[in-house]
């Protein structure tokens, strides 16, 4: 009995070393992923779906609304307009630039009554989550005075 038991045992031991030889032979190691990441790949599903989503509410609205996104650049835009052109239109166009927990915020206002325009840029600010006394809040960041170089 124990002749037997060491004679199955040698050559079940033989056949999974071929086995694993002709693993090797056939694929020798894993090749190298080449193409974007899993992170890369869920931020571009997600920013197609947000997209998606801009281009029916532009259609649904009568081209009132619009939303684009860009997930590798961490970047959104709104725009909300109304009006007829030949009496009165107001548009207002937001892009906002997010960078780690903070989001910057460049807005702005188009305004025209029967052709007379005026465009105003509203000053950036940025909005940051943070915690008060256990609650969520979120701190507007304004800046009174601002320098561009």
């Amino acid at each position: 009995m124990g002749v037997a038991l060491a004679i199955v045992l040698a050559t079940t031991s033989v056949a999974a070393g071929d086995s694993m030889s002709l693993l090797d032979q056939a694929w020798p190691r894993v090749p190298d992923h080449r193409g974007p990441s899993l992170a890369q790949r869920l931020t571009d599903t997600f920013s197609d779906l947000g997209n998606e989503l801009g281009r029916h509410m532009h259609t649904l609205s009568g081209d009132r609304i619009s939303m684009r996104f860009d997930g590798r650049q961490r970047r959104a835009s709104f725009r909300v307009a109304t009006g007829d052109p030949r009496y009165f239109t107001f548009v207002v166009a937001t892009d906002i630039q997010f960078t780690g927990a903070l989001a910057r915020v460049r807005t702005r206002i188009d305004f025209s009554v029967h052709g007379r325009k005026l465009k105003l840029e509203l000053p950036d600010f940025e909005m940051m989550p943070q915690s008060y006394q256990g609650d969520r809040i979120v701190v507007l960041l304004v800046p009174f005075f601002e320098r561009r170089w």
